[in-house]
């Protein structure tokens, strides 16, 4: 984004890995970064953001794909350590209400038959959430191949 000419400004972040968070917190100095998503007050953070500025244009996350994927333990929501991060993303768009968010994970959480009910949950939530503008979003899924 630099490199086009917008200005970034990192807001927030969430790493449980603490040499990401050491950058992010030596990098993006007014940034607000946690250690897990899980369990954040997501209204504090929003009440943060708000007094220091920062409206989110852009929301990214990811999240563990071993519950949901092929190669992983396919436990879904019922995965102890990770099951219910994906929810936790929603949870903190409703709260932050970005201008726009890409949310990245494998194609199961979408294709699967076993993640049909989270997955369209997931997705009512997002539609159904007003962005900044007043608007609820628009939401799109699409593979891109990362090769």
């Amino acid at each position: 984004m630099l490199g086009l000419g917008h200005r970034v400004r990192h807001g927030f972040a969430s790493d449980t890995n603490p040499h990401i968070r050491n950058y992010l917190k030596t990098n993006f100095k007014h940034a607000v970064v946690y250690d897990n998503i899980q369990g954040r007050n997501n209204v504090a953070l929003a009440k943060k953001l708000h007094e220091r500025g920062l409206t989110p244009d852009l929301y990214t996350a990811g999240w563990p794909c071993t519950p949901i994927s092929t190669s992983g333990n396919m436990m879904g929501t019922d995965d102890p350590t990770s099951g219910t991060v994906g929810l936790s993303v929603v949870i903190t768009i409703k709260a932050v209400k970005p201008k726009t968010f890409v949310l990245e994970n494998v194609p199961g959480v979408a294709t699967n038959p076993k993640f049909k009910d989270l997955y369209d949950a997931m997705m009512s939530e997002l539609r159904a959430i007003k962005a900044s503008g007043g608007k609820g979003f628009q939401t799109n899924m699409c593979r891109l191949d990362a090769s």
